[in-house]
């Protein structure tokens, strides 16, 4: 069986959402470059002080090309997988578990595009709609006693454990490379055996095509056999099929044209015929 060859680092960026403490942008911006990561951005950050600065020691070039966003989807528009890190106990949709099992899955996402790894704000870490942005959701262990960790830890426990398998410092099973991935095999690229180059899918085209897809649905009736909190959750069971799917930017043009045609379909089974379309009982 051949060896799984990392993923560069380069490629994965932290991405901090609404954090409080300046000096915990500071404490992940050395934590970064202390891993070997690809840099930091910012949703809707505090001024960045002198805590920040005395934290980031050595690695103010981190904290200095920092990227700030108004929200989360701008943040992860030009990534091709964004992974969500809790201490809340979850199912991850996609199947990649807990650290340190997730870290070659990411760094196999990491051989297709960049990816992005989304940490909440310290007081209540990533909300159901945050979670909602990232195709990947994995759960850091801890004990019960302390089951959160500080911001700028969980960015280094994470970046630690990319690390060690990049490094070859705990062996990367093979079954860490998703399906689909041009993983790098035996020092060399495995081929794609498909039709045509593989164009991964930007995480901005997968929520478009997930709203898409909910929208369609809805129109169909889909929705409202099944009202509430249970239709969420069998939306939610449809985007994780997406998610699971690794989807390419072709993938999501032909998704796109089955959501449009899901519209047209209910707005034409909705419109009276063109004999009745004037007339009134």
């Amino acid at each position: 069986m051949g060896r799984v060859i990392r993923a560069p680092g380069s490629r994965i960026v932290v991405v901090l959402v609404e954090p409080k403490e300046d000096g915990n942008i500071g404490a992940a911006a050395r934590a970064i470059k202390n891993t070997g990561l690809g840099g930091l951005r910012l949703v809707r950050p505090p001024q960045i002080g002198v805590q920040a600065r005395r934290m980031a020691w050595r690695s103010l070039d981190v904290l200095r090309q920092a990227r700030p966003f108004a929200s989360l989807p701008e943040a992860l528009g030009d990534c091709v997988r964004a992974v969500g890190f809790t201490a809340r106990p979850q199912r991850s949709v996609t199947g990649i578990g807990a650290l340190p099992a997730a870290a070659p899955a990411i760094l196999g996402h990491a051989a297709r595009g960049r990816v992005a790894l989304v940490f909440g704000p310290e007081h209540r870490g990533l909300s159901r709609d945050e979670l909602g942005c990232c195709q990947d959701v994995v759960r850091i262990p801890s004990s019960p006693r302390q089951p959160s960790f500080n911001l700028a830890q969980a960015v280094l426990l994470v970046g630690y454990e990319l690390f060690v398998v990049t490094h070859g410092l705990r062996p990367a099973p093979a079954k860490g490379v998703l399906p689909g991935d041009r993983a790098v095999v035996r020092g060399r690229e495995a081929p794609h055996r498909g039709h045509g180059p593989r164009h991964p899918a930007s995480v901005e085209e997968l929520l478009t095509v997930e709203a898409a897809w909910a929208e369609g649905l809805k129109a169909l009736g889909y929705g409202e056999l099944r009202r509430g909190a249970l239709a969420d959750r069998i939306l939610r069971r449809w985007r994780s099929i997406f998610d699971r799917a690794v989807l390419t930017r072709e993938d999501v043009w032909m998704l796109r044209g089955v959501a449009r045609q899901m519209l047209w379909l209910a707005r034409r089974a909705a419109a009276p015929p063109p004999g009745e379309a004037g007339m009134r009982p």
